[in-house]
């Protein structure tokens, strides 16, 4: 098995993203999904003795934004549903189950959570609904929200809905981010269904607010960050635990890209101070789309190659 630093980031973007929807990376179905498999793969090979369990879910802002305030978003979080995979008579399957009652049982058994979250009808875009991917970390107790727009989140608060039928939008403005907004208001729900009090507040304990890590990206590349945030969870899986408990969240993330440039791993390994980052977004913003290369390159590289991908 060769490890990331194996692979030197070589392809070609065009090529990368073809293969990235071909193998499932870029692609929004769960079942029979290769990538999905993969994941699954890696955790069995690399990482069995971490009590992680991997889920999808997607929640649709279209959907959930408009009542948001009002008794049938409980109805809705009741019907979302959780996605994953195991082993059975020697082949992958995905399930489906309650996210709910899938939640309640990882505690039960005292296992970490890592949701892949797809937030379906995110934003509109060049006239169309656009699905943007986050994650959650679930473990001992607290939430841990994780977008990869980071800082950026912040400036979008405005929610716009547009007919089929009218030229119109109604637009739906909020005082805080459309992310804040619906996790508080998905903690509140879950707080009040599980049997364990889940910890969530908006702060950078619990909600990554550092460097904006698309913040030369042109391609759309948010699929590939949930991905890097979750291997980089699993491989250091002890002393990631501990930094969350400690309340360094973004450390932790910029701990998960330092490996895909060696201006990055150089500043971040080197930094002392975690307030202000505005050397990692400008380090960032200069590296331009050599860093989206690299992350996607080198990630769908390694989790494709002959080892993982015979077992699947």
């Amino acid at each position: 098995m060769n490890t990331i630093q194996y692979y030197n980031s070589s392809n070609k973007l065009n090529y990368i993203f073809k293969k990235a929807w071909r193998i499932g990376f870029s692609h929004p179905h769960v079942y029979g999904n290769k990538a999905q498999k993969l994941y699954r793969v890696i955790q069995q090979s690399c990482f069995k003795n971490n009590k992680v369990e991997l889920l999808n879910v997607q929640f649709d802002f279209l959907e959930i934004l408009p009542c948001i305030h009002t008794p049938s978003f409980n109805d809705k979080m009741s019907k979302i549903n959780s996605y994953f995979y195991t082993k059975h008579k020697n082949e992958w399957v995905c399930w489906e189950q309650p996210l709910i009652d899938k939640i309640e049982e990882c505690l039960t058994e005292k296992k970490a959570l890592f949701l892949m979250v797809d937030l379906i009808n995110y934003s509109y875009y060049e006239k169309r609904y656009c699905t943007h991917a986050t994650c959650i970390i679930i473990n001992e107790g607290k939430i841990h929200y994780i977008n990869p727009h980071g800082e950026s989140m912040k400036e979008i608060n405005t929610f716009r809905i547009y007919t089929k039928r009218s030229k119109r939008s109604i637009e739906m403005k909020f005082q805080e981010s459309l992310d804040m907004v619906f996790m508080k208001r998905f903690v509140k729900f879950l707080n009040r269904k599980l049997t364990t009090n889940l910890s969530f507040k908006k702060n950078n304990l619990h909600v990554y607010n550092g460097p904006c890590l698309q913040i030369a990206d042109n391609h759309g590349i948010c699929f590939i960050f949930p991905i890097i945030i979750w291997f980089h969870y699993e491989n250091t899986y002890k002393t990631s635990k501990t930094m969350l408990k400690k309340g360094n969240l973004t450390k932790f993330i910029c701990e998960s890209i330092k490996i895909y440039h060696p201006n990055l791993e150089n500043l971040i390994n080197n930094k002392k101070k975690w307030k202000n980052c505005d050397d990692i977004s400008n380090t960032l913003e200069k590296l331009n789309y050599l860093f989206v290369k690299n992350v996607c390159d080198k990630t769908i590289s390694f989790m494709t190659q002959k080892y993982f991908m015979n077992k699947i």
